[in-house]
C-alpha cells in the first residue's frame, strides 16, 4: 500500500493510520529528522494539527530524543534497558497516556525519520518491537525517495548533492575530514602560493686590477719587504735584488770615463785634435753605458705601482737565490673595484637576462651578511666542468666601499632574482626537466 503512494504526506498518513489500526494504538505520529530537529509531518486520523500545541511540542522533543540516541525507546522504560527516556516521560504526562514507543527510521545507517506510537492498557512487548522495527526498515526506502521530492521541491540529483554536502560538513569521521582539508589546503598552497624564484650559483671575488711583478734584471734576491696578505701603498718597496755587481760596474765605468776625459784633454793640449775627438767619443759611449747601469740599479728595487695588497709571492725563503729577467716574483691586486665572478649552471642560464639581473650573495666566511649585486655581463661561451657546464657572469657588488676583510679569491653562494613562480614549480621543476630529457616527453 505504501509503495503505491506518489506523495510523501499521503504516504506518511497511510503509514500512521495502518500502524494505529494494526497495533491497537491510540495515536501514531511520524516526523522528519534534519539538523538535529524533528518536524512533525503526520498524525493518524488527523488531517490538520498545530505543531505549537504544548502536547505536540513535547512529542517533537520525545522524537528528537529517539533520533539522537538512534535506538528504539519505550516509556516507561523496562528494567532491562539503559537508554534515556526523559522527554518521553514528559510527553506521557502531557498526553495522559500509559505507554509510548518511538522507532527510528534509518537509511544507509542514518536516521531521517521517527515513528511514535502510544496506547493505553498494555506495554509494547518484544515481538511487537521487532515487528515495528521491520516495518520501519521496509518503509525507509520509499519514504526517503518521497522525501527527496518534498524538500524544497528539488530534483533527486540536487538532493543527493545536498546529502553529500551534509556528509562532508557533518560531525561524522571528523579526523578524516580534517586530514582531507589539510591535504587540500597543502595542495592549494603548493599550486597557488607565489614563491619568489631565485637561481643559485657559486661565486669568486675578483679584483678589477691586478698585476704580476717580474724581475727586470738578472740577479740575486737581497731582501723581501712584504708577504702575501700585506696591504701596501703606491711607491712602497716590495723586494730588492743584490746590487754588488752593478755597483762595481758603475765604479769601473766612472773611472774609465775620468781616464778618457784626461787623455782627451792632454791630446787637445798637444794639438792632436783627431785623437782628442776619438777619446771624447769613447767618453760618450761610456756615459751611455753608465746610464744603462744606473737604470738597471733602479730596476733592482721592486716597488708598488698603486695601493693594493699582495696576493701571491712568499719569497722570504728564497733570499740569495738567483732570478732571471722575466721571472714572476709577486702578484699585486688593487684594493678597490672588487667584483664577483659568478658560475651560473647551464640549466638555469635561460632564466637570467644578459644585463641588469639583480640578486644577493653571501660569503662562505660570513653567511649572515647579504650583499646586493647587479650582473654586468655574461660570457657567451660555457665552460665544461666535471659537475656540469657553467656560464661565467661578472657582477658588481652594490656597496659604497669594500669591506676591509674582503680579499680576492673569497667565495660563497649567490642568489639571482628571477620572478614569482608557484611553489610546486620551484620544488619540482628540476626533476620534471630531468624526466623530460630521459623519457623524451
Amino acid at each position: 500500500m505504501l509503495n503505491e503512494e506518489k506523495n510523501f504526506l499521503s504516504a506518511a498518513m497511510l503509514l500512521c493510520n495502518e500502524l494505529r489500526a494494526r497495533t491497537a494504538a491510540s495515536s501514531v505520529a511520524l516526523s522528519l529528522y534534519r539538523n538535529h530537529r524533528c518536524k512533525l509531518k503526520a498524525i493518524s486520523n488527523t488531517k490538520k494539527f498545530n505543531r505549537h500545541e504544548p502536547r505536540l511540542v513535547a512529542l517533537g522533543y520525545a522524537m528528537e530524543e529517539c533520533a539522537e540516541q538512534d535506538e528504539e525507546i519505550q516509556a516507561p522504560r523496562p528494567p532491562s534497558e539503559s537508554y534515556i527516556v526523559h522527554e518521553h516521560a514528559k510527553y506521557l504526562k502531557a498526553a495522559k497516556e500509559e505507554f509510548v514507543i518511538s522507532i527510528p527510521v534509518r537509511l544507509n545507517g542514518k536516521v531521517f525519520a521517527v515513528i511514535t506510537l502510544e496506547r493505553m492498557g498494555l506495554p509494547y512487548d518484544l515481538a511487537e518491537q521487532h515487528s515495528l522495527r521491520m516495518i520501519a526498515d521496509l518503509s525507509a526506502r520509499r519514504l526517503y525517495d518521497l522525501v527527496q521530492a518534498l524538500w524544497l521541491g528539488i530534483p533527486k540529483r540536487v538532493a543527493q548533492i545536498r546529502a553529500g554536502f551534509a556528509w562532508v560538513f557533518g560531525v561524522r569521521h571528523t579526523w578524516w575530514k580534517i586530514a582531507a582539508l589539510l591535504v587540500l589546503a597543502a595542495i592549494l598552497f603548493l599550486f597557488f602560493y607565489p614563491w619568489f624564484y631565485r637561481v643559485e650559483s657559486s661565486f669568486e671575488l675578483r679584483a678589477a686590477r691586478s698585476i704580476e711583478l717580474s724581475a727586470m734584471v738578472d740577479g740575486f734576491i737581497d731582501s723581501v719587504e712584504v708577504e702575501p696578505g700585506m696591504v701596501v701603498s703606491e711607491g712602497d718597496l716590495l723586494l730588492k735584488l743584490d746590487t754588488t755587481d752593478l755597483t762595481m760596474m758603475e765604479s769601473e765605468t766612472l773611472a774609465k770615463i775620468a781616464r778618457l776625459q784626461a787623455d782627451a784633454a792632454r791630446a787637445r793640449a798637444e794639438g792632436n785634435l783627431m785623437e782628442s775627438r776619438l777619446l771624447l767619443a769613447e767618453v760618450r759611449e761610456e756615459e751611455a753605458r753608465l746610464e744603462r747601469i744606473r737604470h738597471q740599479l733602479e730596476l733592482t728595487a721592486l716597488r708598488a705601482p698603486w695601493d693594493g695588497f699582495v696576493i701571491e709571492g712568499d719569497l722570504k725563503e728564497r733570499l740569495g737565490t738567483p732570478v732571471t729577467r722575466g721571472d714572476t716574483l709577486l702578484r699585486l691586486s688593487a684594493l678597490e673595484d672588487l667584483s664577483a665572478r659568478l658560475e651560473i649552471p647551464e640549466e638555469s642560464i635561460h632564466e637570467i637576462a644578459v644585463e641588469g639581473s639583480r640578486g644577493e650573495l653571501a660569503f662562505a666566511s660570513r653567511p649572515d651578511i647579504k650583499y646586493p649585486f647587479t650582473i654586468e655581463s655574461i660570457e657567451p661561451i660555457g665552460i665544461v666542468r666535471q659537475e656540469g657546464t657553467v656560464f661565467i657572469a661578472k657582477a658588481k657588488i652594490q656597496t659604497e666601499t669594500p669591506e676591509p676583510w674582503w680579499r680576492p679569491g673569497m667565495s660563497g653562494v649567490a642568489k639571482i632574482n628571477v620572478e614569482e613562480r608557484p611553489l610546486i614549480w620551484v620544488l619540482t621543476h628540476r626533476i620534471v626537466d630531468f624526466l623530460r630529457l630521459k623519457l623524451w616527453i
